[in-house]
């Protein structure tokens, strides 16, 4: 049963954020519904104009992230090199 009342322990930490992402490979992580094809591109041209030297890698490329085995996620993500994400409002 859940309580809420009681105190939630933080047992992961999240990855350091990025000091910029010159030079970084991003990549897209998505749910692959509402808009992913058309939101995420945009996000992705827009930021590629801003940020020449960063690579973007496609939310094509990764398993929908709420429905993906957590396992092969991770391993995806290691795969594609990815130094920072992006997770917009399609996912």
């Amino acid at each position: 049963m859940f309580d809420p009342a009681g105190a939630v322990e933080t047992t992961v930490r999240h990855a350091p954020r990025l000091a910029g992402i010159d030079g970084a490979t991003i990549c897209a992580l998505s749910d692959h519904m509402w808009e992913a094809n058309r939101i995420l591109p945009e996000i992705e041209r827009v930021l590629g104009e801003r940020y020449p030297s960063a690579t973007f890698v496609s939310f094509d490329a990764f398993p929908d992230v709420y429905r993906a085995d957590l396992d092969a996620l991770g391993a995806a993500v290691t795969e594609a090199g990815c130094q920072g994400a992006v997770v917009a409002s399609a996912g």
